[in-house]
C-alpha cells in the first residue's frame, strides 16, 4: 500500500507538469510576437528592417530554445514567464542600441570593449548603461533555481553542442549555416542581420572569427614567417619582370581589417 500511495501521489504532479508545457509553448509564441513588435518599433527609429523577418527560421528557433532554457532555470513563481524573457530582450536591445549608436552590428568580440566604453562615457550615461544591463540580469539571477543545476545542465546540452561546433568546427558550421539560411551579404552586416536575425548572425560571425584566427596562427611566429617570405621571394626572383605591383583596396566594398 505504501508503494501504491507513493505512485498515486506522483500522478497529480506529473499531470501538473504536463499541463504547464502548453502554457510554456503559448508564452513562447507570445514572445515571438512581442519581439516582432519590438523590431517594428526599432525599425521606425532607424534600426534593422523587418522586411525579411519571415525568413529568420534559425533565429526564432534560437529564441524559443533560449526562452525554454531560461524558463527551466527559474524557480516557480508568478512572474516566471516574464523573467525568462529578460535575457533575450536584453540581447536584442544591445544589438539595436549598438547599431543605432555606432552604425555597426554587435559581435561577441565587442564584449571586451565594454570596460573601455564605461571609462569614456560621462558618469551619468555610464550609470544608466550599467543599470539597464545589470538590473534585469540581477533580477533574473535572483530567481534562478540553484538546487536543480543538474537539470539545467541537461537542457543546456544543445547550447554546448552549438558552442562546440562554432569553436571546434567553424568552417563546417559556416557552410551549414549558409546552406540553411538566406543570403549572407558580404558588404553589409546589417542586411545579413535583416535576412537571418540577430542571434543567428551572432553565431555565424563568431564562427568566421574563429576560422580567421586559425588561418592567421602560422603568422604569429614572425621569425618563421619572415623566413618563409624570403624563401618564396627568392624562388620567384628569376621570374620577376621588374614591374611594379599595384594593390587597390576599395574600402567601400571590402573592410581591409
Amino acid at each position: 500500500m505504501t508503494r501504491l500511495s507513493r505512485l498515486l501521489s506522483c500522478l497529480p504532479l506529473a499531470r501538473n507538469r504536463a499541463s504547464t508545457w502548453p502554457k510554456v509553448a503559448l508564452h513562447g509564441l507570445f514572445l515571438v510576437a512581442l519581439l516582432y513588435g519590438y523590431m517594428r518599433i526599432m525599425e521606425g527609429m532607424g534600426g534593422f528592417s523587418t522586411g525579411h523577418v519571415y525568413t529568420q527560421f534559425i533565429e526564432f528557433g534560437l529564441v524559443l530554445y533560449l526562452y525554454l532554457l531560461c524558463y527551466i532555470a527559474l524557480q516557480p513563481c508568478r512572474w516566471r514567464s516574464v523573467l525568462a524573457t529578460l535575457p533575450i530582450v536584453l540581447i536584442y536591445l544591445v544589438h539595436d542600441v549598438f547599431y543605432l549608436a555606432l552604425g555597426k552590428v554587435f559581435r561577441l568580440i565587442n564584449i571586451i570593449e565594454f570596460p573601455e566604453l564605461i571609462q569614456v562615457l560621462p558618469w551619468r550615461y555610464a550609470a544608466l548603461l550599467l543599470a539597464v544591463l545589470f538590473l534585469p540580469l540581477g533580477l533574473f539571477m535572483l530567481h534562478v533555481d540553484y538546487r536543480r543545476l543538474g537539470r539545467l545542465a541537461l537542457w543546456s546540452l544543445p547550447l554546448l553542442l552549438l558552442s562546440a561546433a562554432i569553436k571546434g568546427a567553424p568552417e563546417a558550421y559556416t557552410r551549414s549555416f549558409e546552406q540553411l539560411t538566406v543570403e549572407i551579404v558580404n558588404y553589409s552586416d546589417g542586411k545579413s542581420v535583416e535576412n537571418n536575425g540577430r542571434l543567428a548572425m551572432l553565431t555565424y560571425r563568431e564562427a568566421q572569427r574563429t576560422t580567421a584566427l586559425a588561418q592567421l596562427a602560422p603568422y604569429h611566429d614572425r621569425a618563421r614567417y619572415d623566413q618563409q617570405a624570403v624563401a618564396v621571394a627568392d624562388a620567384l626572383r628569376p621570374y620577376a619582370g621588374r614591374r611594379n605591383i599595384h594593390l587597390i583596396v576599395l574600402e567601400s566594398f571590402l573592410d581591409p581589417r
